[in-house]
């Protein structure tokens, strides 16, 4: 490597006696105002390249400037690990290398804030002598000190906000429901979480339009849904609306059902600039519903052709006892017809039993499907809101508490006052299916335990009389 003279070739030769080079160094690096660092490389193992620096020496300005002690423990990534990304690194190792002075603007910490600055270097022995100047105002000023904190405030509340980016953003991939965000009015896929991508098959959607995403949907309700939300503002749901996707290529399109929402995102201007959406697959539930129904009609119909047969029977005795013919004749063809009817009232009564099993075992899959569903629900019996039915998934969020046959507010007694109970009452009295969103509900999971906020967002009657009970559904912990 080239090296740079140690004596002062450009300080006239005259004086040199007068101004000893010891003690005029020691003098200039002492009093200058000027932030001034001695800066030693640090070699690889094999002792070809250099990896970083130590900070070997700061006078006092720098240590001002940059807010370090005079001889810093850490090396110059360690204490600025973003200047290697703007070529700060480079610089210095192009310096010591060639022996060539430099210049270049970079971006410092001054005062714990970043900054650009001018920063010269030329190579000292073995080392890099390193001053620093503008374009920052004087340090210490009462506007640099009013700058700079306003500043620290900026960045903290960047800092916060991205914070709070990245929880937001955690928390959409985890959630255990179908969430994307749909930008612009193209409805461009701009977020989508793993349980929304597997609905959709393996297929790129990130960056594109959903109608080039999905073109299956053409036709279907969902793309006009979008533009009517994105036009107007307005959030819309849905309740077991089917939906066909193209899972795989090639594939016949398969009808889906899902419970969803589509919330409009708005921008600084209050412009819906996307929209969110946030749906859950219902399709065992519905089909089960829709089998429970086939079931009941199939037991009607039985029922039906059962009376009606009560019916021959009846007028068939009426004729025998008004017919006056043969006595002989008559009992053989009444005993014929006896048999015949038997026959048939067997058959229909073996086919109705049939179909009273199946619905028992219909009733049966659907109280399966309630207990295992990944949702807290529970059966509210009665004026007094009785539970009736709790599925462990509502279980699981009072581990602590007995709930299954109690009066709601004997179980919870927390809820005496709230809102909630007045919402369920209200369910309870008009029927009325009632959404919540985010309200907040203190109720402590175990008895005498501390009060915890939970959310809860669907109260449903059940059947069309207050006889009939509710359904209460999606009451979950806030973490």
């Amino acid at each position: 490597m080239p090296d740079s003279a140690a004596s002062l070739t450009s300080f006239p030769v005259d004086l040199h006696a007068a101004f000893p080079a010891d003690d005029l160094l020691a003098m200039v690096w002492d009093a200058s105002s000027a932030p001034l660092v001695l800066l030693q490389p640090v070699w690889d193992e094999g002792g070809r390249e250099v990896t970083d620096f130590t900070l070997a020496l700061l006078n006092e300005a720098a240590q001002r400037m940059l807010g370090q002690p005079a001889r810093p423990a850490s090396t110059h990534t360690q204490l600025f690990p973003n200047l290697a990304a703007n070529g700060g690194l480079d610089f210095y190792r192009e310096v010591l290398a060639t022996g060539q002075p430099g210049r270049r603007e970079l971006k410092y910490p001054l005062d714990q804030l970043e900054n650009y600055c001018w920063v010269s270097a030329r190579r000292v022995g073995q080392g890099l002598l390193v001053s620093f100047t503008g374009p920052a105002p004087e340090l210490g000023s009462a506007g640099e000190l009013a700058l700079r904190a306003s500043q620290a405030r900026e960045h903290a509340a960047l800092a916060e906000a991205e914070r709070q980016r990245t929880i937001l953003l955690e928390t959409f991939l985890q959630a255990p429901a179908m969430i994307c965000i749909l930008a612009g009015p193209q409805h461009v896929f701009e977020l989508v979480n793993p349980l929304y991508q597997q609905a959709v098959g393996n297929r790129p959607l990130l960056g594109q339009p959903i109608r080039e995403a999905l073109p299956e949907l053409a036709g279907q309700p969902v793309l006009g849904l979008l533009d009517q939300v994105y036009t107007t503002g307005e959030t819309f749901r849905a309740n077991e609306m089917p939906v066909q996707f193209d899972h795989a290529p090639c594939q016949e399109l398969e009808m889906r059902y899902y419970n969803f929402i589509y919330q409009p995102r708005r921008d600084a201007r209050e412009e819906v600039d996307a929209i969110i959406v946030l749906a859950y697959e219902v399709t065992e539930q519905v089909r089960a519903q829709q089998q429970a129904a086939e079931s009941k009609r199939q037991a009607t119909v039985a029922n039906q052709e059962l009376a009606t047969a009560n019916e021959e029977l009846q007028a068939t005795n009426e004729e025998l006892r008004a017919a006056n013919g043969d006595l002989f004749v008559t009992q053989l063809t009444l005993q014929e017809l006896n048999q015949e009817l038997e026959a048939r009232v067997a058959d229909r009564t073996s086919r109705l039993r049939s179909a009273q099993a199946e619905a028992e075992r219909q009733r049966a899959r659907l109280e399966r499907f309630f207990m295992q569903a990944p949702a807290a629900i529970c059966i509210l019996d009665g004026p007094d809101l009785v539970f009736e039915l709790v599925n462990p998934g509502y279980q699981a969020l009072f581990p602590g508490r007995q709930l299954a046959g109690r009066p709601l507010l004997k179980a919870l007694p927390e809820l005496a006052g709230h809102a909630v109970w007045s919402s369920l009452h209200r369910v309870y009295e008009t029927g009325a299916t009632h959404y919540e969103e985010g309200i907040l509900i203190p109720v402590a999971r175990r008895e005498g335990g501390r009060s915890k906020s939970f959310t809860s967002t669907t109260f449903s009657r059940r059947g069309t009389t207050r006889a009939g009970g509710l359904t209460a559904s999606s009451f979950l912990p806030l973490r």
